[in-house]
């Protein structure tokens, strides 16, 4: 029995991973938004502000991105730039909190790979050029995969109301919620990439700790537009899920242990006229080894409830 669930898993994964193939092969790049060509909408059908969605754009994400024509997918661009200052930028022994004090920087360029390959199978990949002025531990001017999510998906009936299947592999727990309170996709939705300006040093685990350097593969169902459930499994993204995370460094002090520290989520929707109201919750166990001190291990269990 545990052979055969191994199999399923790599037959998933094998398949997933042929998405990643075809979803970079496009043939034509323009610099239009990929999810707007393959639907015939403006981009304000899905986002209310980016990445802000939508009732039909969470409808279009939790379809697998199928919705709409397929097409050979052109890229799309995006770039962040900004300036920031603090009123007092003196740490009291004549150097500077900030060194980049009102500096006009180049903090993001992204490419977006994504879209639908049939009725069943979509995509969203995103490679990003970031820039880490003065940064202690990432480089400046590095390049890497971001935020990744493909799916598998199938409708079904239940109850003479329609029930959606889902699969997602993607790279950062959360990063494949629609309801934009969720870390990966919860405000503040970005922050200037300028290194020194004071701040909290404590944080959740699931809170960007795992973005980039996890692999999880999951489930959810979506039911009558209202109610949604989930369950993945996160480990490390290394040898055959490497690809999620090419480009950044695995951190050997917050390494999960296996692959089955589960992320779950639950919520309950609510749409009348131009209104929506989501109730729910989620959370994640994770199990990380202790490099200072072989063969322990830490484990997290982080929780909330969100609306």
């Amino acid at each position: 029995m545990f052979k055969i669930q191994k199999d399923i898993i790599r037959f998933i994964q094998a398949g997933l991973l042929g998405l990643l193939v075809l979803l970079g092969m496009s043939t034509e790049a323009q610099a239009v938004p990929s999810f707007a060509r393959q639907t015939g909408e403006n981009c304000v059908a899905c986002h209310t502000s980016f990445p802000e969605l939508t009732p039909f754009g969470r409808e279009f994400k939790l379809n697998g991105y199928t919705l709409g024509e397929t097409k050979w997918l052109p890229f799309s661009g995006m770039g962040m730039i900004s300036s920031t200052s603090i009123k007092n930028n003196d740490d009291g022994n004549g150097g500077k909190i900030m060194p980049k004090q009102n500096a006009i920087e180049i903090d993001q360029l992204s490419v977006f790979a994504a879209g639908k390959v049939n009725d069943h199978v979509g995509g969203f990949v995103q490679f990003t050029y970031a820039n880490y002025p003065g940064a202690p531990v990432d480089p400046q001017h590095h390049s890497a995969i971001d935020n990744t999510d493909l799916r598998i998906i199938q409708n079904f009936t239940l109850a003479d109301k329609n029930l959606l299947v889902g699969l997602t592999l993607n790279n950062n727990p959360s990063v494949q919620d629609v309801w934009n309170t969720t870390p990966a996709w919860g405000y503040p939705f970005y922050s200037p990439g300028i290194i020194g300006t004071p701040g909290a040093t404590a944080t959740t685990v699931i809170d960007g700790m795992f973005a980039q350097t996890s692999a999880g593969l999951g489930a959810y169902v979506w039911w009558d537009r209202h109610l949604y459930a989930e369950l993945s499994m996160y480990g490390n993204a290394n040898r055959t899920l490497g690809f999620l995370s090419a480009g950044t460094r695995l951190d050997p002090n917050n390494s999960l242990v296996g692959h089955n520290n589960p992320y779950w989520r639950l919520a309950w929707n609510e749409e009348w006229g131009a209104n929506s109201l989501m109730v729910g919750t989620y959370g994640m166990r994770a199990s990380i080894s202790r490099v200072d001190a072989p063969g322990l291990i830490d484990t997290y269990t982080d929780t909330a409830v969100d609306a």
